[in-house]
């Protein structure tokens, strides 16, 4: 038989939260509500317990246990672990799950190891990927890569002692590299390790060689004095379960006068030692083995104690006669409200779901007076009413009750589903005769029948009855649907929204949908319109492009789309960077194991079984090897979440000329491109890197309470290059390169060619090594441009190459860090040939072709300049996470040229070291090159000696830097002063600067250097003086900014300028009431600016009108959506002028979310002159 032991636990026990984007869908109370699994155990104290067994001698760790037949004690000590699956054989030469004892930094783990034999908690190992490092959970059958190893409890119970030469202090992520690591803080609100996913089981060979062996004397023991010393073990060693306890009434019968059903002696606590202590004493000195086994009674007493119900059977026990002492233990009355008489749940606002252990050692006895009470059992889910329909089995309720637990709300006082999963233990051959009836109630209770026959077996079965404990996904974490991913195609008429999902776990429910734009408004088929006038979300009754028709898909996330294509898809064409030298090939486990070197290696990378590693390659390329069923019970080939969230992807849309692409990426891990066939769409191939083929397990998993994963969650960007310019790509000799990063995903860039869009290659994958060391989470989406630094050729026949600008991207430790502290990466803007992916130059803090002083990370895109037309990038602009803003200059070919070198200096300082001038700037900065009227006061002096002021007007040339704050790794935040700034750079001319020759580096502008526009100066009635004074003081000033009022309002994209009308975005995040509890999110509000570039000044009423029917007064902003907004995006489609017999005029206008704004663009040809002067 095999044996099992371990526990998998799905919590999430953080003490605190930490900054992440994804806030804004799921709930931390939700979270927070599941960080502690609740566990009522079913003690029978039934008279049959008082039965003797003859049984293996209980454990003694001080006992030296011999190597079990076959195996001889290893030299070294090790510790073993599980996290689920077959107990580890100690001493095997092929037992892969150990580690070596003096490596366990978990303190806590110690002292359950040198007593019980086994620990059970959140244990992580540190591990590096791509240089930087992080606290993972365990391989799940390989130990050989544990190098320093932690555990929750020591962080819970402020214990900062680690292993044997390794500093003290808390586990901490993403700190040092692998040349210099940093595992440690001495900070406990730095420790921003979160302990989710499943619980790990460290055992003592000592104890595995007892559990093992057949030497091991035996004693004879009671089956009740057994079950104690299992529940002591087990509750000692899972300290982060909160567990409570049962028990049966005597029952002497179903009669209404008889002592029924059991009582709840102990309700589900946190396991503090006192409450420990408490439960263990119950268990200990006051549980006797007398009566009857009312099984069914019983759970139904708990079903009420879940469900807040006035208690019954729990008041019933009673003395009986001089044999028998009534409630003793007593029932636990702090659970009950003492004036309604009702149980106060131990379920919180948004949790969900809870557990039920029971063991029995028989079949139910006197049983039946429940029967009626089950049957009259109602509910209410959806507002409609639902009563009990369940049947018995073996003539008992037990399996009938257990069904309904797990799959109606048994709390309808509270928000969400709230349910209990039952599991079931024979205990002794005396529950034989129970195992059907157990099995069954196992079965419809969602839970697992386990037998155990003796108390090894027993403690055994009660962690295999753990290991199965899944906080469950049934509370919806955002009742909206995300979609402000959009983007146009080059046929002008077509818009896709990638939407996706939010859920509770790491996979997350994805669609890439598309509508047409026509006469300014979005249409699904049939010209349908897109969205519901009076919500302005998708309609219910519009059916997007590519889905079937009539399938109402509009606001379903999960329905049509490419969803639904990849839902019928079974000849996918998956492609893997698992080729000779990282080339693409397709994805097979063979070509897999030979890219890794071997099974055990893929196996190990993937954390996975080396027999499973087929299986889990083929759900990743989304096979539903689980064989999960659809609503109407069929099986499909495909999994239904086959196509995973692109939560930041933007789809980038690719004009071949005979055909429209689309990539997209998404946190499945994979890269798609998909052909538009206007009413239908077809999935070409996707790219899924190797790098992530360990986020399969946990995918897969999609444990409720484990970390978003991420994966291609970067914006993609394209080089085209149609070189005869016949508007055809042609692969033969045209070139489609695409590039993206990973942002959350990792720290990597990659460039594929998809010049034939069938087959797919890569050119190359850059990683935060060598180069590249500074390089942090790849946020910064890459800019194509062409630098003096990357020409082929000579004379008249020099050619530019393409060259790619992106940012040194995020450290992640600004999630947690203080305002005002230093970054240690990302510090960084690199340029590198497109095409090989080689560093053609860098700007770093130290070691780059140029240096600056930066001590912020740069994960925004850069803003690139061509200041003298020659087709060549000059200038760089980029604000960082700290609130500044730099400029490069590039005027030579040559960085460190003698005379025109490459320089930067800080434009603008704009942040601060307090919560509320803690600026950073995410977005890109937009760059206008324009004139803006200055006014200017003179003195003249006449001969006679008269001085006259003269105010006069004037127009001056500058470069306009265009951005806006904040944080968007905290976008729920309030307690910053997020501000909008317009900054005038008035060195048009690209050149050289130095500190101690001319040109001088101009002094840094500071945010009083700009003039307040918040209150919107020059939209007041101002007479000709007080219009002229205020022109006076803002032309003395290097620019202005607008302060976002709302609370916690930020900007959330670059800004685009049209006509001199600046356009840019903004989020303000619901009012979370700290005293209430928000099991879902309520919406914040995503707002469009629209201001004139030079005066700040309101442009439109947005459509509005007075009470009176007047034309209401312009406003700056207007309310769009409930989204975190994108960046506006022009577009120019043709307006239907109703004349069939002339060309339509291209209209241009903006979107923004799921809006069109009419912004009464038109195309037209215009020529600018700006004549720069420029020395010989």
């Amino acid at each position: 038989m095999k044996k099992y032991l371990a526990i998998s636990l799905l919590l999430l026990i953080s003490t605190m939260s930490f900054s992440e984007d994804i806030e804004l869908y799921v709930s931390e109370a939700v979270k927070l509500a599941s960080k502690k699994t609740q566990v009522l155990i079913i003690f029978d104290n039934s008279g049959s317990m008082t039965k003797e067994e003859t049984v293996k001698f209980r454990y003694e760790p001080g006992e030296n246990y011999p190597a079990i037949p076959g195996q001889t004690k290893l030299e070294k000590t090790y510790l073993y672990y599980n996290r689920g699956g077959e107990i580890p054989i100690p001493d095997k030469s092929g037992e892969n799950r150990r580690f070596e004892a003096s490596l366990n930094g978990c303190q806590s783990a110690k002292v359950a190891l040198n007593t019980l034999g086994f620990y059970t908690g959140h244990i992580r190992r540190y591990k590096f990927k791509n240089n930087t490092g992080k606290w993972n959970n365990l391989n799940k059958n390989n130990g050989s890569n544990i190098y320093v190893l932690d555990c929750e409890d020591d962080v819970v119970n402020n214990i900062t002692t680690n292993a044997s030469g390794v500093e003290a202090g808390y586990p901490v992520n993403f700190l040092g590299d692998e040349s210099s690591p940093e595992y440690y803080t001495d900070d406990i609100t730095k420790s921003d390790v979160v302990w989710s996913g499943e619980f790990v089981t460290l055992y003592t060979a000592n104890y595995l060689r007892w559990f093992l062996g057949d030497t091991v004397k035996e004693e004879t023991r009671s089956r009740i004095d057994m079950a104690r010393q299992s529940i002591n073990d087990v509750v000692k060693a899972a300290p982060s379960i909160d567990f409570g306890l049962q028990v049966f009434n005597y029952d002497s019968g179903d009669s209404d006068t008889s002592e029924n059903g059991g009582r709840i002696i102990f309700g589900i606590n946190e396991m503090t030692d006192a409450n420990e202590t408490k439960l263990l004493k119950l268990v200990n000195d006051d549980i006797f083995a007398q009566g009857n086994t009312p099984l069914c009674e019983t759970l139904y007493e708990a079903s009420l104690y879940f469900s807040g119900k006035a208690v019954d059977y729990g008041n019933d026990d009673k003395d009986k006669g001089t044999y028998y002492d009534g409630n003793i233990p007593p029932r636990d009355t702090t659970i009950e409200d003492a004036g309604t008489g009702k149980y106060i749940t131990p379920f919180s606002s948004c949790s969900s779901k809870a557990y039920v252990i029971l063991i029995t050692d028989g079949v139910p006895t006197q049983d039946k007076h429940a029967d009626g009470k089950i049957e009259a059992l109602t509910t209410v889910e959806d507002g409609s009413t639902i009563t009990f329909s369940g049947s018995k089995f073996s003539s008992n309720y037990l399996a009938g009750l257990a069904q309904w637990m797990t799959n109606r709300d048994l709390n309808i006082d509270l928000a969400g589903k709230q349910t209990v999963d039952l599991y079931t233990i024979g205990f002794s051959a005396g529950a034989d005769d129970a195992a059907p009836l157990l099995k069954e109630a196992a079965k419809l209770g969602n839970g697992k029948y386990f037998k155990a026959t003796d108390s090894a077996q027993l403690t055994a079965a009660l962690i295999g009855a753990l290991e199965n404990l899944e906080p469950s996904n049934d509370s919806l974490t955002s009742a909206s649907v995300a979609s402000n991913n959009f983007d146009r195609t080059e046929t002008l008429n077509s818009v896709y929204y990638a939407m996706f999902q939010p859920d509770n776990g790491p996979r997350w429910q994805g669609n890439l949908k598309k509508y047409k734009v026509v006469n300014g408004k979005q249409v699904g088929k049939h010209g349908k319109s897109a969205l519901d006038e009076d919500t302005g979300q998708f309609s219910e009754d519009v059916t997007s492009f590519w889905s079937a028709d009539n399938a109402k898909d509009g606001n379903a996330v999960a329905d049509g789309g490419v969803a639904d294509k990849l839902r019928n898809k079974t000849d996918r064409v998956i492609y893997s960077d698992i080729g000779t030298d990282g080339a693409l090939a397709l994805l097979t486990k063979n070509q897999a194991v030979t890219s890794f070197g071997g099974l055990d290696k893929l196996a190990d990378d993937m954390g996975v079984a080396q027999d499973n590693v087929e299986e889990y390659l083929d759900w990743a390329k989304g096979k539903n090897v689980d064989k999960v069923a659809l609503d109407d019970g069929t099986i499909p080939a495909m999994r239904a979440d086959v196509f995973g969230d692109p939560l930041h992807s933007k789809p980038l849309v690719i004009n071949y000329g005979d055909s429209i692409r689309i990539v997209i990426g998404t946190n499945a891990g994979a890269l798609h491109m998909f052909q538009d066939k206007d009413d239908s769409v077809d999935e070409n191939w996707a790219f899924m890197p190797k790098d992530f083929f360990s986020n399969i397990l946990p995918l897969r998993e999609n444990f409720a309470t484990a970390d978003k994963i991420y994966g291609i969650d970067g914006a993609i960007t394209s080089y085209i290059n149609d070189k005869n310019g016949d508007g055809v790509i042609d692969s033969a000799t045209d070139e489609v390169w695409i590039f993206f990063g990973l942002r959350r995903g990792g720290s990597s860039y990659y460039a594929l060619d998809i010049s034939d869009p069938a087959k797919p290659s890569k050119l190359w994958h850059i990683t935060s090594k060598g180069d590249f060391s500074e390089l942090g989470q790849s946020w910064s989406k890459p800019k194509v441009a062409y630098s003096k630094l990357n020409l082929s050729g000579s004379g008249d026949n020099k050619v530019a190459n393409p060259v790619l600008f992106f940012g040194g991207g995020y450290d992640v430790k600004k999630d947690v860090l203080t305002p005002g502290g230093n970054d240690s990466k990302g510090r960084a803007i690199y340029m590198v040939d497109a095409k090989t992916g080689a560093k053609k130059w860098s700007m770093l803090t130290s070691g780059g072709d140029t240096t600056y002083t930066g001590t912020d990370s740069i994960a925004s895109s850069i803003a690139i300049l061509d200041s003298d037309g020659d087709g060549l990038t000059d200038r760089l602009y980029t604000g960082d996470t700290g609130g500044n803003v730099w400029r490069v200059d590039m005027p030579s070919a040559d960085p460190a040229d003698s005379d025109d070198p490459w320089t930067v200096f800080k434009l603008a300082e704009l942040g601060g070291t307090t919560n509320s001038s803690d600026l950073r700037f995410f977005n890109e900065p937009s760059i206008v090159r324009t004139f803006i009227s200055e006014t200017i006061e003179t003195e003249v002096t006449d001969v006679d000696g008269e001085t006259t002021k003269i105010v006069s007007h004037q127009e001056k040339p500058y470069d306009a830097v265009l951005i806006g704050s904040g944080d968007r790794s905290n976008p729920i935040g309030t307690d910053t002063d997020d501000t909008f700034f317009m900054i005038k750079d008035s060195n048009i001319k690209t050149q050289s600067f130095y500190s101690a020759v001319e040109p001088k580096i101009p002094e840094t502008i500071v945010k009083s250097a700009l003039y307040n526009y918040t209150n919107d100066p020059f939209g007041k009635t101002l007479t000709t003086q007080q219009r002229e004074t205020l022109e006076l003081a803002v032309s003395k000033k290097s620019g202005w900014y607008i302060d976002l009022e709302g609370s916690g309002e930020k900007s959330t994209a670059e800004a685009i300028v049209i006509n001199g009308i600046v356009y840019f975005t903004s989020f303000i995040p619901p009012d979370l009431d700290p005293n209430k509890v928000h099991c879902v999110l309520p919406n914040g509000k995503g707002l469009l600016y629209a201001v004139d570039l030079a005066l700040g000044t309101a442009i439109y009423n947005w459509n509005k009108v007075e009470p009176d029917g007047t034309d209401a007064e312009p406003e700056r902003s207007v309310e769009i959506s409930e989204q975190f907004l994108g960046a506006p995006t022009l577009i120019v489609v043709p307006h239907d002028d109703g004349d069939d017999t002339t060309v339509d005029k291209a209209v241009g206008n903006i979107i923004v979310g799921r809006e069109i704004i009419p912004v009464g663009f038109t195309l037209q040809t215009m020529r600018t002159y700006l004549y720069i002067s420029e020395e010989q």
